[in-house]
């Protein structure tokens, strides 16, 4: 018989009063539910007994449960369990299939590869280009930049990557990509904070210089 070690922590989020999230009126505790989400830790799997208020809205909206703020709806893990996996992928560049025996092996949770790919592409919805992608993409930058365009008929998609990294750095759709409007995306570059002691592309790019 195979046996497993865990350990239950007990954590409680259920104040007297709660705002209805349809109205906002102030809604007194009817009940008390409890949710079982897994937690990190570096020596054994965790599972949270986490006690959770229930609600009933005085002005009819029904009843409802208010989310602790380190858990999503419906969620069977913690969101740093997710950010921990997000940040592998996202930090540490690492494929998403060897997520799940990092994780395993270092913070003691067992998520699947397809749930993995899920909370990576959550987060980057999540994203906001300028106050959370554009200074993390700058923050890290190799310092080689490659730059180039692709043609969609009458198109033009300017694309920078930095190809040490593997990121996408910036990009502008422009109508024909004429040498103005690589001037332009070459000064949106450079508003970023990105100065490349390297730039790798062909002879209508390589004109103009950051």
């Amino acid at each position: 018989m195979e046996h497993w070690f865990f350990e239950v922590k007990v954590v409680e989020y259920a104040p007297q009063i709660a705002n209805c999230p349809h109205c906002g009126a102030p809604s007194k505790r009817h009940s008390k539910g409890v949710r079982h989400p897994i937690d990190i830790d570096l020596d054994h799997p965790v599972i949270l007994e986490c006690i959770v208020g229930v609600y009933k809205c005085p002005n009819g909206c029904g009843f409802f449960r208010i989310q602790p703020p380190f858990l999503s709806k419906g969620a069977h893990y913690t969101d740093r369990a997710k950010e921990k996996c997000v940040v592998s992928i996202r930090d540490d560049q690492m494929p998403i299939s060897s997520v799940p025996q990092r994780v395993a092996r270092d913070f003691s949770i067992h998520p699947v590869k397809s749930t993995v790919h899920l909370w990576y592409n959550q987060r980057g919805k999540q994203l906001d280009l300028f106050q959370d992608y554009e200074p993390w993409v700058v923050r890290t930058f190799s310092g080689v930049l490659c730059v180039d365009e692709v043609y969609d008929k009458h198109l033009c998609l300017l694309l920078a990557t930095d190809p040490l990294n593997g990121k996408t750095v910036g990009f502008r759709l422009s109508q024909s990509g004429t040498k103005e409007e690589v001037g332009k995306f070459f000064a949106y570059l450079k508003g970023m904070g990105i100065d490349p002691e390297v730039v790798v592309s062909d002879g209508l790019i390589v004109s103009h210089e950051i």
